[in-house]
């Protein structure tokens, strides 16, 4: 499947030469230039010609497209919330590890509190196989890439997750076994839900994240008139509104 252009030639070219006009041959800005800046003019131009190419774009769009659009967009924040679920339900695992995988020794058997574990656990599981759904269901291949890169990650680490109990299906969900989860050795689970970057859990939670932006970031294209990669104010929306450039407005 090609790549999505997430910065269609034609606008970015145009947008880019508006950019270009105005520094020219220069490649710092200039006492005037950077005056324009704090005077709002640069803010105005840019305001000026994305309200004028937007406006031309969205008469384009039929009804029925914007109506298609709005969905798509929708079901990208669904997918959005769903990866943010997975993400935070590591979390609450790996930043409660000492408390839900402390152990306690008793006629010189070590134990843990498995019941608490295991309901973190099967959270994650719950919520890592809802994910997998929707990921499934998408035509963006970034998206579809990022989902293939965690199911890989997943398959990786299936012997060891086989260890504590949680087994990898032929549709790549997870499932848990409680029992074996129960006998398992907790410095196995440990070791699986640690909080480095490079645990099984550190692994699926970056890929979740990812997917996550990049759900948003689609959602965003089709929410704007025309899918510019400029808001209404002139702003690139993938900049935090901390940026160097919108600080100056």
């Amino acid at each position: 499947m090609a790549g999505i252009n997430l910065f269609p030639s034609d606008r970015y070219n145009s947008q880019t030469s508006l950019f270009n006009s105005i520094s020219k041959s220069s490649s710092t800005f200039s006492l005037g230039e950077y005056g324009m800046i704090r005077s709002g003019a640069y803010k105005k131009l840019v305001k000026s010609y994305y309200n004028d190419s937007s406006s031309k774009t969205s008469n384009l769009l039929s009804a029925e497209q914007k109506k298609a659009n709005k969905i798509e967009a929708q079901n990208y924040m669904t997918l959005k919330s769903e990866a943010n679920n997975v993400v935070k339900s590591l979390s609450d695992i790996t930043s409660k590890a000492d408390e839900l995988f402390v152990t306690k020794t008793e006629d010189g058997k070590t134990t843990f509190d498995s019941d608490k574990a295991l309901k973190t656990v099967k959270k994650f599981i719950e919520d890592y196989n809802s994910l997998i759904d929707s990921v499934s269901e998408s035509d963006n291949t970034s998206i579809l890439r990022n989902g293939v890169w965690m199911t890989g990650e997943v398959a990786a680490y299936s012997k060891s997750l086989s260890e504590i109990g949680i087994s990898v299906g032929s549709d790549n969900k997870l499932s848990v076994d409680e029992t074996d989860f129960k006998k398992a050795d907790i410095s196995d689970i440990k070791t699986l839900f640690s909080k480095e970057a490079f645990s099984f859990a550190g692994s699926i939670s970056s890929k979740a994240s990812t997917i996550a932006s990049q759900s948003t970031l689609n959602a965003l294209k089709l929410t704007r008139t025309g899918g510019s990669i400029y808001s209404k104010n002139a702003s690139f929306m993938a900049m935090s509104t901390g940026s160097i450039f919108d600080s100056m407005f």
